[in-house]
């Protein structure tokens, strides 16, 4: 919320905001991020699998110039879960980054930048998994 207020924060209403207005805002910022797909899918049976990343902000990524940084954060639905409306304090919150950015200029084509965003993704999607399973095994807890 306080992003919003002080326009740090790009929101995108699905189905209303046009490429051009996203591009539009991200251009008076030096840096964005997006949220791909995740929390809807917290509660789903393949929620530890990465879902498919959508093209659109990796077009304006790419268009734009910026470097993609893929950052993993896994247990984000156990410290704050919207659907069930409670909090916890006491949940570990586990991060995997890949190495590097992803630079749109390595790349002649987007469907090249994407491939590379895709494959990166997925590698660190499985281990920020990964290091979550081996943390809690190592802890005794059940895992969810």
């Amino acid at each position: 919320f306080i992003g919003l207020m002080c326009g740090k924060v790009v929101m995108i209403n699905r189905g209303k905001t046009s490429r051009q207005q996203l591009k539009e805002r991200c251009a008076t910022l030096k840096r964005y991020m997006f949220y791909p797909e995740g929390t809807r899918r917290a509660g789903h049976a393949d929620a530890d699998e990465p879902g498919a990343l959508k093209v659109g902000g990796l077009k304006n990524i790419y268009e734009s110039g910026h470097a993609a940084h893929i950052v993993i954060s896994v247990n984000k639905e156990r410290i704050w879960n919207e659907k069930k409306g409670w909090v916890s304090c006491s949940t570990t919150l586990y991060r995997a980054r890949h190495p590097g950015p992803i630079a749109p200029s390595d790349h002649a084509t987007l469907e090249s930048f994407v491939a590379a965003v895709e494959a990166a993704w997925k590698l660190t999607w499985q281990r920020a998994y990964e290091l979550r399973d081996a943390c809690e095994r190592r802890n005794g807890r059940e895992l969810v």
